[in-house]
Formats: C-alpha cells, structure tokens, sequence
C-alpha cells in the first residue's frame, strides 16, 4: 500500500517546517585500526564546482528505470497508517522527535534520506556487470555445459535479482527503524515537570518504539526469505552495531552524547561506523554474496559501503558550520560532530565550552575560527577518493559512474 495524498500532507505538515538535512559503510573489528589508503586523483566528475546530490540521485534512479520509492511507511496497512497521523496530531507543539523524523521519511526533497536502497540496487547492477568474472558467471556455464534448459538459467538469474531486491528494502527498513527508535526521549520528570506535557513524551515514545518495531519486524521476516545464513548473520550484526553506537561517548540527562578532553577522531569514526556505516558496508557485501562474486570483490564492497558512509556522516556534521541557511542560528549542534571533535583534538581546553548549556553561538565560532573545518574537507576528501578506488576494481559501466557521482557529491 502506498501513502495517499490525504496522508502524506497530513504527515507533512504535522512535521512542520521543511527539514533539508541528509540522512543518517573485514571484520567488526578493522574500524578500530582503520587506516587510510594513499590519495589518489579523483575523476573528472568529482572536481567540479559544486556537489550536486540532487542531480547524482535523480541520474540514479533514471537508470534503473524507476524512481527510488522505497518508503517504509507504505508498508503500514490502512489502520495503521491512521494511528500514526492519530498519534502524531497528539504530538503537535511538543517537539518530539518523531515529528521530525517522519517529516524526513516521508517528504521526497532535496536532501532525500531514503537512497539507502537505491545504491544497493546499484551494486546489484554492479554484479550483473561484473558476470564474467564470478562465480555466478561460472555456474551459468556449467548449467549450459550440461545442456539444462536456458529457462532455468534464466530463473536462476531472476531469483538472484529478487534476493537483491529484498535486500535493498530490507536496508530500508533496519535504517527507518533505527532512526525511529532514535526518537525516544529522556521523559525523566528531572527534565520535564509539566504533567500534560510529559504525558505527550511518553505517548510519543511509545509510537516510537512499537513502528520501529514493526519495521524491524518485517525486515527480518524478508531476512529470513533470503535464505542465506551468513547474509543474516552480517545484518543482525548490523542492528547489534547500532546498540553499540550509543555507547562509544558519554552521555547527559537528555541523552544526548557529550565528548570528553581525551576524545580523538578515532572515537569518531568508530561511532559513525556502529551507527550508520556498518549497514551499509554490511549490506553491499551482502549483495555480492547473493551475487555469487568472489570474496576479493566482497572485500572491495565493504570497503566501499564503510567509506560511504564514513563520509556521507562528515559531509553532514560539517553543513551545520558552513550552511547557515540549512542550519540558521540557534539550531541544536551536535556535540560530537567531526568539526568539534577535529577542534577539541588540536585544544583540549575547548572541551570548556563544548557542553549542553554552554553557548552555541560561540562554539561554532571556536571552530570556525581555527583550521578544524580544513581537516574535515581534507578527510571527506579522502574517504570519497579510496571509496571511489574500490569502484574502479569493478567493470566501467554506466552504474559504476553513477556510484561515482552519488560518492563524489559528497565533498565538501
């Protein structure tokens, strides 16, 4: 079932103003001693005047013949679709999270959240190009060898394809339910005192947690359809990763992560890793194994789906200083974004200023002001040039230059 358009304004305006934010890539243990690759020149497309995420999407989507539509919420049934703008409606001027959050996952813009899925199907692409070299290219030889009939092999090319497909929706779906239960709050009655106020908290939570539930449940029952256990295996690891996430820093009364003196971008990287890239690194090993491509090519896919997303999360913490019209004044900082963390790295003694009641105004402008900002061009620059690297592995086709775009759009 698909969103109708009662529904979709009704999700739209009860999320209020127009939120233009991105979205929030071996083994568990290589992001600790992560190391990074030799620089090397990016292509024409990745030094151009201005990232252009819109443009790589849209290009994206064209050629796989389709628009990217994979949103979680359709999958709701009528009724259920009802008792979220229900629950939402109670939610109107308590600034809960969840507001913003389905605002995001509904609302088709400039900065679409929703591409997790796309770029799986992209690397599905990837391996349908990549045929002659893998596995899956030598077992359609030996079936033909064996005189079998050409239907089979060509239901054997269409159930890796919709393996695939589930996987990319399965992506989808582990992502929305990670964002949605992001949205709990702290209803402690030390934060709020207001009785009716918190009461609205406490509904709002259990939207939360019981739609996040929901998706994560469909996601694994696809999962299971998969038949593959290690496939399973490497995505339940992935919403283990997300648990783990949320406890790399410290965190307030809010619950909100708060950086320490002794906090390097090695913390960073290790957070960013458990709480968004692991999926995607995960997940396009995942392609290739239901794709039946060699281990080298898996390797070169988590590698790619890590670096992604490591730089998808820098281009995002560095907007807030460099776009005020995305970022007005006054908006929430994130007190462990890679700018902060680059600035309180090189000054310890900024961690002085970096704290929940200390003033934003003036934060932003400690950073500013130092060379922390040139630091994280220079690393976002890294992480889109060695993920660019582990594309070249792959044959040069119309989807690997669309890969390319969507990676390169990223720079800062």
């Amino acid at each position: 079932m698909f969103l109708s358009k009662g529904s979709f304004l009704a999700l739209s305006f009860l999320s209020g103003a127009r939120l233009n934010t991105h979205s929030i890539i071996s083994s568990r243990c290589d992001v600790l001693t992560f190391n990074r690759l030799s620089v090397f020149s990016l292509p024409k497309c990745c030094v151009r005047r201005k990232s252009d995420w819109n443009r790589a999407i849209s290009d994206a989507e064209k050629l796989l013949g389709h628009p990217n539509i994979f949103l979680p919420l359709q999958s709701l049934p009528g009724d259920g679709m009802a008792s979220v703008i229900g629950g939402m409606q109670k939610l109107v001027g308590t600034n809960h999270p969840l507001l913003k959050i389905t605002k995001r996952l509904v609302y088709n813009g400039q900065k679409n959240m929703q591409t997790r899925g796309l770029i799986m199907l992209l690397m599905a692409k990837l391996v349908t190009n990549a045929q002659t070299t893998t596995a899956a290219a030598a077992a359609t030889t030996r079936l033909r060898n064996a005189r079998m009939l050409n239907a089979d092999a060509i239901n054997l090319s269409e159930d890796i394809e919709t393996n695939q497909r589930h996987l990319a929706t399965i992506t989808e779906l582990v992502h929305t339910a990670h964002l949605i239960h992001k949205g709990v709050v702290n209803v402690s009655e030390l934060i709020y005192t207001e009785g009716l106020f918190l009461e609205d908290l406490q509904f709002g939570n259990k939207i939360a947690i019981l739609l996040g539930d929901y998706f994560l449940a469909n996601a694994n029952l696809l999962l299971g359809s998969l038949r593959n256990p290690e496939v399973v295996y490497m995505i339940s690891g992935c919403i283990r990763d997300f648990v783990e996430g949320e406890f790399v820093f410290k965190q307030n009364l809010k619950g909100n992560a708060v950086p320490s003196a002794a906090t390097t971008m090695q913390d960073w990287e290790i957070k960013t890793y458990y709480s968004s890239a692991s999926l995607l690194a995960n997940s396009c090993k995942a392609i290739m194994i239901l794709g039946k491509l060699d281990e080298d090519s898996q390797a070169r896919a988590f590698e790619f789906g890590k670096l992604l997303g490591l730089a998808w999360q820098l281009f995002t913490d560095t907007q807030y200083f460099i776009d005020e019209k995305l970022h007005p004044f006054g908006s929430p900082l994130d007190l462990i974004s890679a700018p902060i963390v680059l600035h309180l790295q090189k000054d310890p003694t900024f961690i002085d200023c970096v704290n929940p009641k200390g003033n934003t105004s003036d934060q932003v402008d400690l950073v500013k002001d130092g060379d922390a900002l040139q630091h994280a061009t220079d690393l976002c620059r890294n992480y889109v040039q060695n993920a660019v690297r582990q594309l070249h592995y792959f044959p040069a086709s119309d989807v690997r230059t669309a890969l390319v775009n969507i990676v390169c759009s990223l720079q800062i």
